[in-house]
């Protein structure tokens, strides 16, 4: 069930829009002095960087992105602990987005 429901939503990915004003906003605050930027997904880092970073101009804004593949428990966590990313030097996902 899980491979039907990624396979028709990227089936429909040429539907995204982006709201007005948000990719001026995120270049003005990755412009800002000291200021990194980053993003969180529940995506794996693969889709995320085929299906995001690769395909929206924006994405060039987030000095890193965290992925499903940094965590140690995705989203919906029945986990009581708190969802810690894996900062290994291992993680081929922890790493600034290019």
């Amino acid at each position: 069930m899980l491979a039907d429901w990624f396979k028709l939503s990227y089936e429909r990915e040429d539907r995204t829009t982006i709201f007005p004003g948000v990719e001026d906003t995120l270049a003005k605050l990755a412009n800002r002095p000291g200021t990194s930027l980053a993003v969180a997904t529940s995506k794996l880092g693969a889709e995320y960087q085929e299906h995001i970073a690769a395909k929206f101009a924006f994405a060039k804004n987030f000095k890193t992105a965290v992925t499903f593949d940094d965590v140690k428990h995705g989203k919906p966590s029945r986990s009581t602990g708190t969802t810690q990313p894996n900062l290994s030097s291992t993680s081929p996902f922890w790493t600034p987005v290019k």
